[in-house]
């Protein structure tokens, strides 16, 4: 979303966020904690450890 969308949707906040968001990418991205050696866990996997203790 660019900021005149942005405007144009009236959510003008919005619009410098995703502007820059556009620009830089997004923080979390899986080849980012891979280079920084930061171990992945899937959703499915997180799911099978966490929700099994919750049931």
């Amino acid at each position: 979303m660019t900021e005149a969308e942005a405007l144009a949707a009236g959510m003008p906040a919005m619009g410098a966020s995703h502007e820059w968001l556009n620009v830089v990418g997004q923080p979390a991205r899986p080849e980012f904690a891979r280079d920084l050696g930061i171990p992945l866990t899937s959703f499915a996997q997180w799911a099978r450890e966490h929700l099994r203790a919750a049931a």
